[in-house]
């Protein structure tokens, strides 16, 4: 009989053994983390229409976002678009860019004594409160340098425009044949 309850025993242990753990315990609720301010999360609008994002007083607006494909055999891309700030103003200080290496905000200078045209970089483009400041060419606008892949008419590609005030937008620039 003490044999019998033994057998048992160890047929028991054995079947426990094999069977699946019981499901841990829930873990304590921990606090969720803060939101993060709208200036710096990077927003991601459709390069179809214009992209709005406030930042306390200010309010961003892009508008018309475009790039140029490089020239065949070139690495070399021009990006362009309509910017204004109502509130405060503002700096467009830098653009990144997955497929160059180098972005730089350029303008173009006029020398009216001998009629050339050159380009500049700049260390920031001025965004005054309540004006509209347009990229364009001829004018200031965005160089890509070193473009790591072939862009082709109507491919979109990441921008993201940093601000002085700490803004990082997202925004789309859809590729028109040079």
């Amino acid at each position: 009989m003490i044999r019998a309850l033994t057998l048992l025993s160890v047929a028991a242990v054995a079947l426990a053994a094999c069977q699946p753990a019981p499901p841990p315990a829930p873990a304590p609720e921990t606090p969720a983390a803060p939101e993060t301010p709208a200036a710096e999360a990077p927003v991601t609008p459709s390069s179809d229409t214009a992209t709005t994002l406030v930042v306390g007083e200010q309010t961003l607006s892009i508008d018309k976002v475009m790039m140029r494909a490089p020239p065949q055999g070139r690495d070399v891309a021009a990006a362009y678009l309509t910017l204004s700030s109502t509130g405060v103003a503002d700096k467009l200080v830098a653009i990144k860019s997955p497929i160059a290496p180098t972005v730089e905000l350029h303008d173009h200078i006029h020398d009216m004594a001998t009629g050339a045209m050159s380009m500049v970089k700049v260390d920031a483009i001025d965004l005054p409160a309540g004006e509209t400041v347009e990229l364009k060419p001829g004018g200031k606008h965005v160089m890509l340098f070193g473009v790591t892949e072939t862009l082709t008419e109507g491919q979109n590609v990441d921008l993201t425009l940093v601000f002085a005030s700490g803004a990082e937008v997202l925004v789309q620039a859809n590729v028109a044949a040079y």
